[in-house]
């Protein structure tokens, strides 16, 4: 049983990874798969069973998840961390200890780095798992002493993250179709996808990209930070970029891999940069994927790396960013990107399953 607060079509890239990773282990007659996550979640698109129950992760809602857990016998949880379904419920951290009790082996995968001030729930639902997955190589550089100290004990395994988007392969006619639709009456196509929050930069973007040949096309959900939300609009709606900037919210999977396919530029602006070349960034691996060129940022990369087509600036450093769209922009990485998912996702698919074999006695 996997669990998540987040599902598509919840807005959520973790919610993406676990979706793929589920699809990937349930296409092996060997393993019965369940996901339980949030209500709301329809049952029917997925390829594996879907327990979409959890109301909102309180600890109020432990009694439910004793319930399911009871009733599905699950031979190994494997719980992700953190969700955006999660909210700020305290269940999910309770569950290992839940686990415990009930004498249910958990696997946990921590995406994100925490911060000390969650360093006591953290510690609390470590102790409880057998082992954590981590999506960062080097994920213990990036914590305080302090935390370390309290998780030196621990295993951990990492497992690298892939691209949450099939790339897809456009016939011409396909392909100027659907720049053509994004394009509209400008002659570059600049693209930023992924939720519209402030650490994202996106407000940079319309000093990075030129209003005289630029159409920028914004996929994302808006966050719940109403004054970026207006700057944003603010900036859309300026008349240097008025009829010339696209908000289309969320895009359905097949829509964004187009988008992100025709793009002369794909630019994530992240205000916090991206760690150990964005490894664990899938955005950063969808975008790479899709073989158009890709400008972000970074604290510890700088300038083109070539094989991947991505150019890593400073964060907050228009000029650079602006200097890599005129130089590169409109590259395009022909590789054999399907094929490449493909091998990624099963590479990621058997690591699991090393993992699990490792700490419950299963046939694998």
């Amino acid at each position: 049983m996997i669990i998540t607060g987040s599902l598509p079509p919840m807005s959520c890239g973790v919610g993406d990874y676990t979706k793929r990773l589920a699809e990937e282990l349930a296409s092996d007659l060997n393993h019965e798969v369940i996901v339980l996550t949030s209500q709301g979640v329809f049952n029917d698109i997925f390829k594996f069973k879907v327990l979409s129950e959890i109301l909102n992760w309180s600890i109020l809602e432990s009694l439910k998840y004793i319930l399911i857990l009871k009733k599905n016998k699950p031979d190994l949880i494997h719980i992700q961390f953190p969700t955006q379904g999660y909210g700020r419920g305290l269940l999910p951290f309770f569950i290992p200890f839940i686990n415990f009790i009930f004498r249910v082996k958990t696997v946990q995968t921590w995406h994100e780095v925490y911060s000390l001030k969650f360093l006591p729930l953290v510690f609390f639902k470590s102790i409880f798992s057998g082992s954590i997955i981590i999506t960062r190589e080097k994920y213990s550089t990036y914590l305080s002493k302090f935390f370390r100290f309290f998780l030196f004990k621990k295993k951990f395994h990492y497992i690298a993250v892939a691209s949450n988007l099939p790339p897809v392969n456009l016939s011409k006619h396909s392909f100027s179709e659907v720049k053509s639709f994004y394009q509209k009456n400008q002659s570059r196509l600049i693209v930023f996808f992924g939720f519209i929050y402030p650490n994202k930069g996106i407000e940079l973007i319309f000093s990075i990209a030129d209003p005289s040949k630029d159409q920028i096309v914004i996929a994302g959900n808006f966050g719940l930070n109403v004054d970026y939300n207006n700057q944003i609009h603010k900036l859309a709606f300026s008349k240097f970029w008025k009829g010339k900037v696209l908000i289309t919210g969320s895009l359905p999977e097949i829509e964004a891999s187009k988008l992100l396919s025709v793009a002369d530029t794909i630019i994530l602006p992240f205000r916090n940069g991206v760690t150990g070349g964005g490894e664990s960034n899938g955005s950063i691996h969808a975008a790479t994927t899709s073989g158009s060129f890709v400008i972000t940022t970074s604290d510890e990369i700088e300038g083109y790396d070539k094989e991947r087509n991505i150019y890593f600036a400073k964060i907050d450093d228009v000029s650079d960013m602006r200097y890599a769209l005129e130089k590169y922009s409109s590259f395009k990485n022909v590789l054999n990107s399907l094929e490449i998912f493909k091998n990624q996702w099963l590479l990621i698919k058997t690591k699991h399953e090393l993992v699990y074999s490792s700490i419950q006695s299963i046939n694998i």
